[in-house]
């Protein structure tokens, strides 16, 4: 690789944005616009599709421990390879599903390619290059998926008028295969520390004494308050927020508003989701990030008691801030909390484990919603009653103290593992706990580092 001018993490930051936004046809915002095409394709019911979709998402979400543990051992630019061939070949597949199997076959590729592993990978390998700056950077990056919902509700909805359902996936295969492999493969790299760099933009060994940086292994991780108040709330938010947008222009009809003015939705909701996520990312480089959760948590049992009856165009776009105020603040809350608390070196397996439950959870919410609205006719009662789910979230939050603790070392997770025998990464991460250079990623020749070449 040719030297950069500037710290080369910028360069991975803005590459991690494009692959976060070529999640997007495997995400439940980009395939609600085909939902209502595909039921009437396949001549069957929503509930049947929910089902579907539940089934194939929950599926999909098993094999990220898998994929994360991957991407700790052979690297994020390999990884976004494979991934981004598999969300190809689901995306082309989806163009041609022509029975409720194959259906559901497709709906497995698109869950657990796009929104599982692509999604994975890509805030792995930002995390990977900031520590300190690690909040404002994941924010700039799921900016770029915001921006994505901001225009995906016309665009994907001129797609599906111009080209169908299933023409539309084949344009969007070639184009998630040209974004991961200009952005992905052309310029993921790994950790810094091996390029002679370290997080966040200075050089090595330079500047003021650092916190050391957290390096706790997975076991010990799972055992902690921390790690499963943050994945149950971002379940939580994973499972409602994708019920809300799965079922967004059935509940809009049920507010009396037509599919033409439901798509207003998008723009208001990309725009908040911009700024949320931006403002949630300085905050939570300042701020515990459980208080910074309890505020998406409220947000999201507001939508859920008021979206069903909506009524104007002027209420559905401060729906739509709301609804995407929420997503961007748990969106970076969920995308740094993990290597905040328990840092880089075991990322990919924690998070892994994380997405499973958060993606498993996403799966479940379209379905209740769908029965909810089979059995009663109306979205009001069963979502009414989900409200409750976020508010109980938000007080745990705010009121348990200890949440706190793994990061600042008053808890058991604070203890850094030693490096096992033979473990060459583990021990380059108790070597290197460091602020950063803006020299050029040319990986230092170790013969250590060999077997983790160009990754």
């Amino acid at each position: 690789m040719e030297r950069t001018p500037f710290f080369y993490g910028w360069l991975v930051l803005a590459a991690t944005t494009l692959t976060t936004m070529a999640t997007l046809p495997g995400q439940t915002v980009g395939i609600s616009v085909f939902l209502d095409g595909i039921i009437d394709d396949m001549d069957t019911t929503r509930s049947v599709v929910a089902s579907l979709y539940t089934g194939a998402t929950l599926a999909g979400s098993l094999v990220l421990p898998r994929v994360g543990r991957f991407l700790d051992h052979r690297g994020p630019r390999l990884g976004v390879a494979v991934i981004g061939a598999g969300l190809t070949i689901a995306c082309l597949w989806m163009s041609v599903a022509g029975s409720l199997f194959m259906l559901a076959i497709a709906f497995f590729g698109l869950r657990s390619m796009g929104q599982g592993s692509l999604g994975l990978v890509s805030q792995y390998t930002a995390n990977q290059w900031f520590v300190r700056r690690r909040g404002l950077a994941l924010g700039i990056s799921v900016v770029g998926f915001s921006i994505g919902i901001a225009v995906v509700g016309s665009v994907f909805t001129a797609l599906s008028d111009s080209f169908g359902w299933r023409g539309s996936y084949r344009i969007l295969a070639v184009a998630v295969a040209v974004i991961v492999g200009l952005a992905g493969v052309g310029i993921f790299r790994d950790r810094p520390e091996r390029y002679g760099l370290e997080p966040d933009g200075g050089f090595p060994d330079v500047g003021p004494e650092r916190t050391p940086e957290p390096s706790v292994h997975p076991t010990v991780a799972r055992r902690t308050a921390v790690f499963w108040l943050f994945t149950l709330g971002t379940a939580a938010t994973s499972a409602l927020g994708t019920g809300l947008q799965f079922h967004h222009f059935s509940i809009m009809g049920e507010a009396g508003l037509s599919r033409a003015e439901a798509a207003l939705f998008f723009l208001p909701f990309g725009l908040a989701s911009g700024v949320a996520t931006l403002t949630s990312g300085w905050l939570v480089d300042r701020y515990p990030h459980r208080y910074v959760m309890a505020v998406s948590q409220g947000l999201l049992a507001l939508v859920l008691w008021f979206g069903p009856v909506l009524s104007g165009s002027s209420q559905l776009i401060a729906y739509g801030m709301a609804v995407g105020g929420m997503a961007g603040i748990a969106g970076n809350v969920a995308a740094t909390v993990y290597a905040h608390h328990f840092g880089r070196l075991h990322l990919g397996e924690i998070k892994g484990l994380a997405s499973t439950v958060t993606i498993a959870a996403s799966a479940l919410g379209p379905l209740p919603f769908a029965l909810g609205f089979d059995l009663t006719g109306s979205y009001v009662d069963v979502l009414r009653t989900a409200a409750i789910i976020p508010i109980v979230i938000m007080a745990w939050a705010v009121l348990i103290p200890q949440s706190d603790g793994v990061r600042h070392g008053r808890g058991p997770a604070a203890t850094t593992d030693p490096p096992e025998h033979g473990d060459e990464r583990q021990a380059e991460q108790h070597r290197h706990n460091g602020v950063a250079g803006s020299i050029s990623p040319v990986p230092i020749d170790r013969p250590t580092e060999k077997r983790r070449r160009d990754r």
